[in-house]
């Protein structure tokens, strides 16, 4: 493929830029359970697809691996926009109707998996696709769970709406994630496209827009360079391989195409219902001399009734474990509970275990009188006050003094970025996690930003917190 064009100021209308998009996702053939996405740009464009890619896809949803949820999204774009085009065969179109029939949408449905319900992008995810596939075939019976499609619409608007209402209550737990942004949009595109119910509809295309104004604010040309509440190494080295990068140079006309299979690029390329709002576009395009954004996001760790949750309800607790609170001292108990009620093979093996060796921490702790704040889950992302500062030369961003002095896993504290090959951070690199899932997460600072001053204080102990065992940090605990 030929290499892209990086636009560090915005370019073209947007409907150029959507073309664009398309034109060069056409080019992209990738296999894999996200790969195919390329081949529905394709389709838009009238261009004939391997077929191959959507089976790849298809036979990743059927083993019901890590991440078939994201598969199952693409398929109903497919199936809900492209059901008549000619350039899709009768075969396969009768390949997708079954996987979709078949699939396991819901943690407590029966059947061995090992896919992630848990984490806020994917309990979007999976809810929404529940909502559409009972939707697309309301009368037929789904063999996983036996229940009709018009009663999996049902079960999935609930979810998705209670979802969505947290967000509203309490933003976003996986704070301006740099990738799994993607994961909630592309639902959220789908449901704004081609849920029946106004209700959904209007939901989705409202929190669409919370997200885009919010990454709008907190992005630099393109680069979405601020703190995250989860990201990835690959993603904060520079901006080329920041993953809403594409996303971005359609929205708004700055960023750089670095990735045909994009979900949420397709999916607003390929949208016929959603366009960004000229005042969110204004609002990204825009170039003062000063930008100074602050916001808070995610929940209070010990006061879930705060959110309208109850902490005995194991739906409510379920969506709690969209901040990764799997294991605070007030909640640990229900999540050990959890593993009779849900019959999810991946919980028991990733889940569980962890769970059990920091109850039995907190446990020891507490008999020999040993203090501690009741929170030592290094997974828990909990609320945070965060802060950008831009100007036309640089962003400076900041979680503010957040959970300092813990251990996390994936959360990235500060951040200053100058330009696309420019970004500029530090963090303590534990020799734990240097070897357990590539994060390069150790024990947090103490940051506080003031505009363009940013002050990030390390104490780093000798010794870890005492306790029984070790515990451990589950290598498959998310996505890959």
């Amino acid at each position: 493929m030929p290499e892209e064009t990086y636009w560090p100021t915005p370019q073209a209308d947007y409907a150029a830029r959507r073309r664009l998009f398309m034109e060069f996702a056409a080019q992209g053939a990738r296999g894999g359970h996200t790969g195919f996405f390329s081949q529905i740009a394709r389709l838009e464009l009238g261009l004939p697809i391997e077929e191959s890619r959507v089976r790849e896809a298809i036979a990743h949803v059927d083993a019901r691996r890590d991440c078939g949820d994201f598969a199952v999204a693409g398929l109903l774009r497919i199936a809900c926009q492209y059901a008549d085009s000619p350039l899709l065969s009768r075969d396969l179109l009768t390949e997708v109707r079954r996987c979709l029939l078949n699939f396991k949408y819901w943690i407590d449905e029966p059947g061995v998996e090992m896919m992630c319900f848990w984490s806020e992008n994917h309990q979007i995810m999976f809810h929404a696709d529940e909502y559409l596939a009972g939707q697309l075939f309301p009368d037929e019976v789904f063999p996983n769970d036996g229940r009709t499609g018009r009663q999996h619409a049902e079960h999935g608007r609930r979810k998705l709406l209670r979802w969505a209402d947290l967000r509203v209550r309490a933003g976003f737990s996986e704070w301006d994630s740099n990738c799994y942004y993607d994961e909630d949009l592309t639902p959220l595109f789908n449901l704004c496209d081609f849920a029946r119910d106004p209700e959904v509809a209007q939901r989705a295309t409202m929190l669409i827009d919370l997200m885009l104004f919010d990454i709008a604010c907190d992005s630099f040309r393109g680069i979405h360079a601020c703190s995250h509440g989860r990201t990835y190494p690959r993603l904060i080295t520079g901006g080329r391989g920041e993953a809403s990068i594409g996303f971005q140079k359609i929205a708004w006309g700055m960023g750089l195409f670095n990735n045909p299979a994009s979900m949420p690029a397709v999916s607003l390329a390929t949208s016929r219902r959603y366009r960004v709002p000229p005042a969110i576009e204004a609002a990204a395009r825009a170039l003062p001399a000063e930008l100074l954004n602050r916001e808070r996001h995610s929940m209070v760790s010990d006061a879930p009734e705060r959110y309208g949750l109850d902490p005995g309800d194991l739906g409510d607790h379920m969506l709690m474990f969209g901040a990764a609170r799997f294991a605070h001292r007030k909640s640990i108990e229900m999540t050990l509970r959890m593993a009779d009620a849900y019959r999810s093979h991946r919980f028991s093996v990733v889940i569980l275990p962890y769970a059990r060796a920091l109850y039995e921490t907190y446990n020891y702790l507490d008999e020999r009188g040993i203090p501690h704040d009741g929170d030592l889950d290094r997974f828990n992302l909990s609320e945070v006050n965060k802060v950008s500062y831009r100007t036309p030369d640089y962003l400076l961003a900041c979680a503010q003094d957040y959970r300092k002095g813990k251990t996390g896993f994936q959360q990235h504290i500060w951040q200053a970025t100058l330009g696309l090959d420019a970004v500029v951070f530090t963090l303590h690199r534990s020799d734990e996690n240097e070897t357990n899932y590539k994060h390069w997460v150790g024990r947090f600072p103490r940051a506080v930003q003031h505009k363009n001053l940013l002050i990030a204080l390390y104490n780093v102990p000798e010794r870890p917190v005492p306790g029984p065992k070790t515990v451990p940090v589950p290598r498959s605990i998310c996505c890959p």
